[in-house]
């Protein structure tokens, strides 16, 4: 089974139906996959980079002003930091001599999906979110990896 194709009802699912959160939560992982391209494809000019960074900084006003983070900030600020600290050290370790650092690094890459679960707990609570876990998970690994399970 592609997991791909499952994204929008499983998205629709994590989130009881609630467009707002549907929206922040599409939004926030548009942003974390140009901040990580920001990271992993340099640019080969300086107003290209320009561009990508205003790009960023636009997205980033976008969602820390999104209706659904402003009503769910409490919650949602501290999973937000940390997805962000998880990436910053899964890029660290993602070429580290030590297997389990190396390991880690390819399910701390994963951080969004932490902010997703608890925008589906504040949606559907416990027990809806703790269903839709493991497909979720499942969709962070095939989204990530080749079919060989190589990271891309």
């Amino acid at each position: 089974m592609d997991h791909r194709t499952l994204d929008n009802a499983a998205l629709y699912r994590l989130c009881n139906g609630n467009p707002e959160a549907i929206h922040f939560v599409q939004l926030g992982s548009a942003y974390v996959h140009l901040s990580d391209d920001q990271v992993d494809e340099p640019l080969s000019s300086q107003a290209q980079s320009a561009k990508r960074a205003c790009r960023l900084g636009a997205m980033a006003l976008e969602l820390y002003t999104h209706p659904f983070f402003i009503k769910h900030m409490p919650e949602l600020k501290q999973v937000m930091l940390l997805n962000l600290q998880m990436y910053e050290l899964s890029v660290a370790w993602e070429n580290s001599e030590v297997p389990w650092q190396r390991n880690f690094s390819d399910w701390a890459r994963h951080g969004w999906l932490n902010v997703c679960l608890v925008v589906g707990d504040i949606c559907a609570g416990y027990d809806s979110t703790s269903a839709e876990l493991p497909e979720m998970m499942a969709m962070a690994y095939v989204n990530h990896h080749d079919q060989s399970g190589k990271v891309y």
